[in-house]
């Protein structure tokens, strides 16, 4: 096992005392205490050199916090398409982040259908919710005044959340679309037969219909209604005439293209392909997807900024903050041309 790294050690390399140390990389600097910038950031950098982990136990018995905070996720259905989404990337940032200003994060998981709390059964400082929750759940939060913020899914009125510009991101597939020459766009849904579980359902498919009608242009059917299996899917929009289809997320887009050899359907030959999500496996199939990158590094830092500021204090008595983040287009083989 490494021996732990202490903040003597830091301090040594650093040409600093131990508890300018300590206040730094607790962030505990304020009017009463300054350090230089210089300093400040060569502490940071040299505690990054040396992979310092501080030592939760010690500094839950000295603040009496248990310097934890939980990321509550949905149980795994056990569906054996799963691929990763967009939250395991932004878990992916929210980490680091947290742990260079001296907390650590544990993952729970929980059922909505069945969960009656998203608290842990042991202490935390905060959560970090990035699913859709009913809103007893939320409001269990905001009654026991417990520190969290929204990663991509609706809040309570007093809380603080990170959200992404659906509607944007469709405009930006849906342009790229229009400049190659597709006038016959289609739309593929969301894998369910039940009501809206998320708003980008919802904003997605909407911002697909209000852009088709500034432009002139007609839906392709089916882009609603009962959901159809990929194949199936894939044979009517054919004879719709679409020449391509955008995707609600990069999993409905890997079905499609694994159910094209069946509906004797090229992409992108006969269909362009663009989809919401630019995650694994997007650049690795074949064709790579053409995507709508959601800012999952952005998501990820800002909502830990924002639940370290609640902690410290330097929120209080505001109104909720609500970041609302751009996404970005990423151009790949999928998409080509109309030749029709």
């Amino acid at each position: 096992m490494t021996e732990r790294v202490t903040l003597s050690q830091i301090a040594k390399q650093c040409g600093a005392n131990k508890s300018t140390v300590s206040r730094v990389l607790n962030n505990r600097c304020d009017a009463s205490f300054s350090v230089q910038p210089q300093l400040r950031d060569k502490i940071l950098r040299v505690a990054r050199q040396m992979r310092y982990r501080p030592n939760l136990h010690a500094q839950t018995l000295a603040r009496r916090q248990t310097r934890l905070i939980a990321v509550p996720r949905l149980v795994p259905s056990g569906d054996s398409e799963h691929v990763p989404g967009i939250y395991d990337a932004v878990t992916s940032h929210l980490v680091p982040y947290f742990r260079e200003h001296g907390f650590e994060v544990c993952s729970t998981y929980y059922d909505p259908q069945h969960d009656k709390t998203l608290l842990p059964p042991w202490g935390v400082d905060g959560l970090v919710v990035m699913h859709r929750s009913p809103s007893h759940l939320i409001d269990e939060l905001e009654e026991a005044a417990m520190p969290y913020v929204c990663v991509n899914c609706p809040t309570g009125p007093a809380g603080h959340s990170i959200q992404v510009d659906d509607t944007g991101g469709a405009e930006l597939a849906l342009g790229h679309l229009l400049a190659l020459g597709h006038r016959r766009i289609a739309y593929r849904r969301f894998r369910t037969h039940l009501p809206p579980l998320h708003s980008s359902m919802i904003a997605r498919h909407d911002s697909y219909l209000q852009f088709l009608s500034d432009h002139g242009l007609k839906p392709v059917k089916p882009h609603d209604g009962p959901w159809d299996e990929p194949e199936l899917y894939l044979r009517k929009i054919i004879k719709a005439g679409a020449t391509a289809v955008l995707a609600y997320d990069h999993v409905e887009a890997i079905r499609l293209l694994k159910a094209s050899q069946k509906a004797a359907v090229r992409f992108p030959q006969d269909l362009s392909l663009v989809c919401f999500n630019d995650e694994f496996p997007c650049s690795m199939v074949m064709p790579s997807l053409t995507s709508v990158a959601l800012p999952t590094a952005e998501m990820g830092k800002h909502a830990a900024q924002i639940l370290i500021e609640q902690l410290n204090g330097q929120l209080t008595g505001e109104s909720p903050l609500e970041y609302v983040l751009p996404e970005t287009l990423v151009v790949r083989q999928s998409t080509v041309s109309c030749t029709m």
